[in-house]
């Protein structure tokens, strides 16, 4: 095969030396003649071979039957380099291989199976006696076989590659284009005469025969087995082109010139057929055209909103600046990641370059590369701006222009843990309470510096026997006391959600029947969390009803128009409370738990985290493990929209502290439907500039003096369907009015329409109050015991309530209401500063005075540090990169993500980053120990430290297969070689398997019956349910011959949840 094509290249180049100084033709253009040709090409041949057979005697008796089938298929790929050696004999530019410079791929595979089955006869000998018996015997023989390239072979010939020489012919007029041809040879790598005597055949034999002593069989391995007729039509697929076709081993086209190339593709592709099978050859090819970029897509949380079709889909596109983003390229289908090593990313932002991103992840499930920043502050923290992606893969680039990432507000969530009743049993929550807004930053459009999470560690005491979780009254109270931490509305400087976190979840009696719930609230700001499993999520959940979403679970309250859950679910309608169901639409339902399915083709990605997910469920539905739960996009947009920065007014009034002017008072508490009121004491009044806007509703509550004459009126309508459970109309509704209170009222009535439900009396005076502890001046360390005293001229019960502010302007609620004149604070966990102060409000249950002790000092605190990931004792590959996430508390300040604020290093490889979120791939290996140094403005520092270990996979880049979902609990992996195995390697250091924490999980790899395989057995009790796990195979596994595996290898997957 090969001589034939050797010489046919000599008489070639023979023609092109004598042709050296002849002149061009005349070209009608004068486009340059290149010196380089660059092709990229492919190759796949797929062949099929069968046959059958019998064999019959002068009897007409069938005595040997057989058949058979055999497949193979080899597929190939490369580049070939091509300079500029001379012309041909018509004076045409021609080009040869380099042959310093080879770039091929190849693989095969394939096999097949044989069937024979025959008779004999056989005439049994008896000693003394002679021939005896004479009796027809049959027996079958099956063969199998599979094809491999060897292990070893000879190098290429240095002259020998897939295009052999590449001809330019220049156009003779300006109507005519650039022609080239090219001689193909997809057989180049061939050293002997056929393709049959390249290929490693290995296979099985098992015979079975009788005689007059019984059955036999024999089973063994084939010795030096040929190849079968499936190779020999491979081999001569494209010897049947040259001997038939017009162009023979040549390929031809006309060429275009662009960027100053030339450059065309194309395909060839032959079929041979012969009575017994078939071969097929298929040929890509480009010419000068590099590898290119399909598509970028940044990705905050959703890469994409929905599909059109297959094909057509619409990214997204609502990008919130200083949201942590990664950046997914995509390929097209001729360009593998795995083939790509220097693809580059330029950011620019309003016009500027802000950064060039390298050495992207590999996510070869959808063949694309993930620009994960090192940390935030590489990309300009993404600051607001209109964004432009140019990413560049060595001549060709691809342009994704005209992002927005634009600014959200702020949004202001107070913290609280909350004693709890449960039906008599008093229980105070953990600690864990402090991280519950991290699934909150992550599907919310915010950045991390816009969730302004406040710490209250003193614990709202909601022990006492009318707060009873266990009831709807008591759920309702436990709101209420939640609510009354809010600052009254004509104060400012009030939170967008008030969170009390409890034990456990809260018992409720659901269509009759008892059942628990993991959150529960009224309406906005207030919300009570159980810390379960899942109380990150269900935070987002209750709050998310804050902005007008709805449940996306059966039985639950639905918002049609914004959130609908999957077709034919049933609950109520969110406005009316009225029974609905959902109708057709595009939703889908979710794999786990219910609620609207996330789609793993819209490429939700956790950044910092797990990366890439699979099939996820709404965050508003219900039931799924923590690890399923995610956003949608209609929820990101309608939350995208309704995070809008505010007015310049409204943040004025947001945070507005001034005490002058008009006296205001708020009353809350729960009426009945037939008109019972239970008022939420003590209220307490207090003075405000701002100016006062009536409300309307189904009650009333008015100010008036002794006259009666109406002084000042505030409506307001009970809520008697709550967010919780928005389809039960409840007994008892919650309400919570402020109204001016004016000088001369005598009572506040509560009426519903003209009629009374409730009269509050009004006391002539004020109570007075003064601080007797702490004295001016003071240092408030440490536990302090605070002092006050007070009268009031009518003889009133007294309440107080006890604040504390580090700079005169923020205060922090002490003692929400109490009748002593003393309580101890402890200022070791409470904001220093320079200009503290202590307020004390005293009320005689609706009149309210207040005395300030100001110019205190208080030491100023160091910053809590939080480390989130990685966890202490993780394990980690080297090369796959570790995300570093975690943030700091400043009790002076607030939470700190910054670069400036955050500075994470190793005691090995010195500082690794900056910031809340750092990526970090260049880990040496080792042992490590992690530190996260937080800075505060006040300039006091703290660190916190975790134990890392960086583990070699054996490879700088290990080799990932697809990721696998919904993999049963008690699951036993099978590995599978390509050749016998040592068996001593097959250990559980080389075979591992880690959680989603790093950490190896208990399991047991044993060897395989046949020598080729290794199993690994799943931990004692199975795997957990819901649970993301990484198999890794290490390259200290060694073959029976003592060979490593050449890659390490990594196979991520979740397990099914329940």
């Amino acid at each position: 095969m090969k001589t034939k094509c050797r010489l046919s290249l000599s008489l070639m180049l023979a023609v092109l030396m004598l042709g050296l100084n002849l002149p061009l033709p005349a070209a009608a253009g004068t486009l340059p003649i290149p010196d380089e040709v660059e092709v990229d090409w492919e190759v796949s041949i797929t062949s099929n071979y069968a046959w059958s057979s019998e064999s019959i005697d002068d009897d007409g008796k069938v005595y040997n039957r057989y058949n058979g089938n055999d497949s193979f298929y080899m597929q190939s790929s490369g580049t070939t380099k091509l300079e500029r050696a001379g012309l041909t004999y018509d004076g045409y530019p021609y080009l040869e291989p380099n042959s310093d410079d080879k770039d091929y791929n190849l693989s095969c595979q394939g096999g097949g199976t044989s069937n024979d089955w025959y008779t004999y006869t056989l005439t049994k000998w008896e000693p003394g006696k002679g021939w005896g018996e004479t009796r027809d015997f049959e027996g079958t023989t099956v063969t199998t076989w599979q094809y491999s390239l060897p292990s070893e072979r000879d190098d290429i010939d240095p002259e020998d590659d897939a295009v052999f020489w590449f001809e330019i012919i220049p156009p003779e007029s300006d109507n005519d284009p650039v022609r080239y041809r090219m001689r193909f040879e997809p057989f180049f790598f061939i050293q002997h005469d056929s393709l049959g005597y390249y290929i490693d055949v290995s296979g099985e034999y098992r015979s079975t025969n009788g005689d007059f002593e019984g059955s036999h069989s024999e089973s063994g391995e084939l010795v030096n087995p040929g190849a079968q007729g499936a190779v020999d039509l491979a081999d001569q697929v494209w010897y049947d082109r040259m001997e038939h076709h017009p162009s023979g081993s040549l390929i031809e086209g006309e060429l275009e010139f662009s960027d100053n190339k030339f450059r065309d593709s194309g395909s060839v592709q032959h079929t041979f057929s012969t009575d017994d099978g078939q071969a097929e050859i298929t040929i890509k090819y480009k010419i000068n055209q590099k590898p290119g970029v399909k598509a970028i897509q940044p990705n905050q949380v959703l890469g994409r909103y929905q599909y059109q079709d297959e094909e057509n889909y619409q990214p997204a596109t609502d990008f919130v600046a200083g949201k942590d983003t990664v950046i997914q390229v995509f390929l097209p289908d001729e360009v593998k990641a795995d083939q790509v090593s220097n693809l580059e990313l330029d950011i620019y932002r309003n016009g500027s370059q802000v950064t060039t991103l390298t050495g992207p992840k590999k996510d070869r499930k959808n063949n694309a590369l993930i620009f994960v920043p090192q940390d935030k502050s590489v990309c300009g923290n993404w600051a607001a701006g209109t964004y432009r992606f140019v990413a560049k893969l060595e001549d060709s680039e691809e342009t994704l222009d005209n992002v927005e990432f634009e600014e959200r507000r702020d949004f202001r969530i107070l913290a609280v843990p909350v004693t709890a009743n449960y039906n008599g049993t008093i229980k105070g929550p953990g600690s864990n309470w402090a991280e519950a807004d991290k699934f909150l930053r992550q599907v919310f459009p915010l950045a991390n510096e816009n969730v302004k999470l406040e710490i209250r560690e003193q614990p709202v005491d909601a022990s006492e026997s009318r707060c009873n979780l266990a009831t709807e009254e008591g759920r309702k109270w436990v709101w209420l006391k939640l609510k009354d931490l809010q600052p009254p509305k004509y104060m400012g400087g009030r939170y967008d959600a008030i969170v009390g976190f409890v034990a456990d979840p809260i018992p409720i009696i659901q269509d009759g029947q008892p059942d628990l719930t993991q959150g529960f609230t009224v309406s906005e700001p207030a919300v009570i969390v159980a810390l379960d499993a899942d109380y990150q999520t269900t935070l987002a959940h209750e709050i998310g009803h804050f902005f007008g979403l709805g449940d996306e679970y059966s039985k639950g309250a639905f918002k049609m128009g914004v959130n609908p859950p999957p077709p034919g679910y049933q609950g109520s309608d969110w406005d009316t409370g009225e029974s609905v169901t959902s109708p057709d639409s595009q939703v889908q339902p979710a794999k786990d738990g219910l609620g609207s399915r996330i789609s793993e083709k819209l490429h939700p990605y956790e950044v910092g985290g797990r990366g890439l997910l699979g099939d996820l469920t709404s965050f508003m539905g219900s039931g799924a493990p923590p690890s399923k739960n995610w956003t949608t996009p209609v929820i990101w947009q309608h939350l995208f929209e309704a995070f809008a920065p505010q007015s310049g007014a409204q943040a004025f009034r947001a945070f507005s502290t001034s005490q002058s002017g008009e006296k205001f008072v708020t009353v809350s508490g729960l009426i009945s439907s037939a008109g019972q009121v239970e008022i939420m004491e003590p209220c307490f009044s207090y003075s405000s500039g701002a100016s006062f806007t009536p409300a309307e509703g189904t009650h009333s509550i008015l100010a008036l003096d002794a006259g009666g004459t109406v002084l000042a009126s505030q409506g307001f309508t009970p809520y008697f369907r709550v967010w919780s459970m928005p389809g039960q109309v409840q007994d008892q509704g919650v309400f919570s009015a402020e109204l001016p209170l004016p000088a001369g009222t005598n009572c506040l009535r509560i009426v519903e329409g003209d009629q009374v439900l409730h009269e509050i009396p009004v006391s002539t005076s004020a109570p007075c109050v003064s601080i007797i502890n702490p004295l001016p001046g003071a240092s408030l360390s440490g536990t302090v015991n605070l002092e006050w005293t007070a009268s009031d001229a009518d003889g009133e019960a007294l309440a107080y309530k006890v604040e504390y502010s580090p700079d005169g302007n923020r205060w922090i609620v002490l003692e929400p209401a109490t009748a002593s004149t003393q309580c101890t604070a402890d200022f070791s966990r409470l904001p220093g500063g320079e200009q503290a102060a202590i307020r004390v409000t005293a009320t005689d249950g609706i009149n309210s005075t207040t005395a300030i002790r100001a110019g205190l000092q208080s030491p100023v605190k160091a910053p809590e540090v939080y480390i989130q990931a990685p966890a202490d004792g993780f394990s980690a590959i080297q090369g796959e990169g570790v995300f570093l996430e975690g943030r700091a508390y400043d009790p002076q300040a607030g939470w700190i993500y910054d670069s400036a604020g955050l500075v994470w290093s190793s005691d090995r490889d010195g500082e690794l980053g900056r910031g809340s979120l750092v990526f970090e791939d260049k880990l040496s290996r080792g042992n490590h120990t992690i530190t996260l140094q937080a800075s505060g403005p006040s300039g006091q520092t703290k660190t916190k430290s975790v134990n890392l270990t960086v583990a070699s996979a054996g490879t700088d880049d290990p080799q990932e297969f697809s990721q696998q979902s919904d993999v049963p609990l008690d699951h036993t992996w099978t590995v599978t070689f390509n050749d016998q195995v040592d068996p001593a390697t097959l250990t559980s250091a080389n075979l591992q398997v880690l959680d989603a924490n790093g950490n190896p999980v208990n399991i047991k790899p044993e060897p395989g019956a046949d020598g080729k395989t290794a199993l690994i057995l799943p931990p004692p009790g199975g795997y957990l349910p819901g649970q993301s796990y990484v198999i890794l195979v290490k390259n200290g596994i060694h073959s029976a011959s003592g060979k490593a595996l050449k890659s390490a290898y990594i196979k991520r997957f979740t397990t099914l949840s329940f």
